[in-house]
């Protein structure tokens, strides 16, 4: 579980990175690289404990349901709430976790908060938490019988 942990902190720092240095190169103005790349990466993080926590316990169908909620998350994140019918806002939007980080960057680069981004941070670091405590107790999760 620790590398797989280690494995996790390395990915979500190559993404901060990744999406910060994309963002310079396609002339974004960003308030702070290093602030860019450290939330990313705070949030990969987290969003990766609880997509490890979930499979941990519930086995790969958790994949799948992952993939369908990011899915749909996606078209949802990008488009602002005013353009969207009041099913998606009311029933998609609340049930995607990634708007916690579509938040948190809005308001490091349009408010100019710094790295606590307040109610979306805590959201996130509540994330990270939940889903390492779970991920930590799915140690003690009964194995199906295994026949020799």
């Amino acid at each position: 579980m620790g590398g797989q942990v280690l494995f996790g902190i390395i990915i979500a720092l190559f993404s901060g990175f990744t999406v910060a240095t994309l963002a310079s190169l396609a002339g974004i103005n960003m308030p702070s690289y290093l602030l860019v790349a450290f939330f990313v990466s705070f949030a990969a993080f987290c969003f990766f404990l609880l997509v490890s926590a979930i499979t941990a316990w519930i086995g790969k169908p958790a994949i799948t349901l992952f993939m369908v909620v990011m899915l749909l998350g996606m078209g949802v994140l990008m488009t602002p709430q005013e353009m969207l019918p009041s099913f998606f806002v009311n029933f998609i939007r609340p049930w995607v976790p990634l708007r916690f980080a579509s938040e948190g960057l809005r308001e490091i680069f349009y408010f100019g908060s710094g790295f606590y981004t307040g109610g979306s941070f805590n959201t996130i670091l509540g994330i990270g938490i939940a889903g390492l405590i779970i991920y930590l107790l799915s140690t003690f999760k009964p194995v199906r019988g295994q026949e020799s």
